[in-house]
């Protein structure tokens, strides 16, 4: 858990995250710190839509975190397809 304040981070972890990085940047050193707790079990982490990125969803599982997504419905344009 990080809450950001005024003056400082305030957090959980054992190292600091860069606050001042984009939230998507924020997630992944949150997830290799949960796995490196060994918990016994693999952790799932719940993306919200906020964080709707196919490029981190890729390198996240790459690394071999396990993710359940919310995502919107919205679909883009790649290559002239619809995606």
């Amino acid at each position: 858990m990080q809450l950001r304040t005024n003056t400082r981070p305030i957090t959980t972890m054992n190292r600091r995250i860069n606050s001042k990085a984009n939230h998507l940047e924020q997630i992944k050193p949150v997830m290799d710190e949960i796995t490196a707790m060994e918990l016994g079990h693999t952790p799932l982490h719940i993306i919200n839509c906020a964080a709707d990125s196919l490029g981190h969803f890729r390198k996240w599982i790459t690394k071999g975190h396990l993710i359940l997504i919310r995502c919107d419905d919205r679909r883009v344009k790649w290559d002239g397809d619809s995606v």
